[in-house]
């Protein structure tokens, strides 16, 4: 792989993070701080034919209109972050239904290709989705926390590896 001719190298090195549990297995992947090109581009190309979430912000705006309210709260009733006292959805019941059956379905879609990704690009070059479907959840639960990490950025846990590192190395010199 080429190497790039940094004047400043990358602050923070990437660590081993442990994913699964004792009931799954555990193993080792490699957190960076950040997803690469490839990583954000597998799983958007993997996801993007999928409307399940415009098909909700669809029914939502079809219910506020109908009921004279704002398409952001009945969005906000219908993923259950508040509630519905005024049985706005009553009459919609088979249509929320389905849109969130639907909803659930792309989430579980999604998080399997996250783990595909993941393992594939930072565990084994040959991993394939059939692979994937034969993890225990744990795997792919601790799979999606990784790439959410990963996707906002979050160096938390490298920082403190390097913090440790660095008071490790300050403890050695004094001896």
């Amino acid at each position: 792989m080429a190497k790039l001719p940094f004047v400043v190298q990358p602050r923070l090195k990437p660590i081993l993070e442990t994913v699964g549990s004792e009931e799954s297995g555990k193993f080792e992947i490699e957190r960076r701080g950040y997803l690469t090109v490839a990583e954000k581009a597998f799983v958007q190309g993997a996801t993007a034919g999928d409307t399940s979430l415009a098909d909700l912000h669809a029914l939502a705006s079809k219910i506020a209109r109908k009921h004279g309210i704002q398409a952001v709260d009945v969005f906000q009733i219908l993923l259950g972050a508040a509630q519905d006292d005024k049985g706005y959805l009553e009459e919609f019941e088979n249509e929320v239904g389905a849109a969130l059956t639907n909803l659930l379905s792309y989430q579980e879609k999604h998080k399997l290709i996250v783990a595909t990704c993941l393992l594939n690009s930072r565990v084994n070059d040959e991993w394939t989705p059939e692979d994937t479907m034969s993890l225990h959840p744990d795997i792919i639960e601790g799979l999606m926390a990784l790439y959410n990490d990963e996707d906002n950025k979050s160096i938390k846990a490298l920082e403190a590896v390097a913090a440790d590192e660095a008071k490790a190395a300050g403890e050695e010199g004094k001896e």
